[in-house]
């Protein structure tokens, strides 16, 4: 393969050039995807509603955001269909025992719907109620632990709940974290 410097040079300018496009897009505002915004409103109350009763607070600290931001990209797409499904079946399901959407049914009401679906007592021809309820739980604790550019964990308030501080490693400032020896090597 003969390739001159030149060659080589725009090759790598390129392709960095593409990289940054991609990455760009890549990183965007959470909010920039809408998944969870074309859902029906009753399906997105009844999933906000199920988050919120796996981990009071997690809706108010972002965890709707983090949930749209994940399930738009890859390999997490296919669970679209999946939390959809749930969110009408999770109202299907408070509607047969309580004659109410799942949004309105009351802490305990909820927890009996979540529970079917935790045993996996739910079920649907492409549809494991006990797959969604795992992936359900984490990703709701993911969110609420999670680095806030993803859309979760607002304000850290999960990283308050967990008493654990964002830190940065700086060589420069190393020598405030432990006594100086002599000299440091760069």
């Amino acid at each position: 393969m003969d390739i001159n410097r030149r060659e080589l040079i725009s090759g790598l300018v390129a392709l960095g050039v593409a990289g940054s496009a991609c990455r760009g897009r890549a990183d965007a505002d959470p909010r920039a995807r809408a998944w969870y915004g074309r859902l029906p409103a009753d399906r997105q109350r009844a999933l906000a509603a199920a988050v919120d009763r796996v981990l009071p607070g997690a809706v108010a600290a972002g965890a709707m955001v983090y949930l749209d931001y994940w399930l738009t990209r890859p390999p997490f797409i296919f669970a679209q269909r999946e939390f959809d499904t749930a969110a009408l079946l999770l109202n299907r399901a408070a509607e047969q025992r309580f004659k109410k959407s799942f949004a309105d049914a009351s802490g305990v009401e909820a927890d009996v719907v979540l529970g079917l679906f935790e045993k996996g007592e739910i079920k649907g021809k492409h549809f494991d109620g006990r797959e969604f309820f795992k992936r359900l739980v984490t990703l709701t604790i993911e969110s609420y632990l999670a680095d806030p550019k993803y859309g979760g964990n607002q304000g850290q308030v999960g990283w308050e709940l967990a008493r654990w501080h964002h830190c940065w490693y700086s060589p420069r400032h190393v020598d405030q974290l432990a006594p100086r020896v002599g000299a440091l090597p760069y």
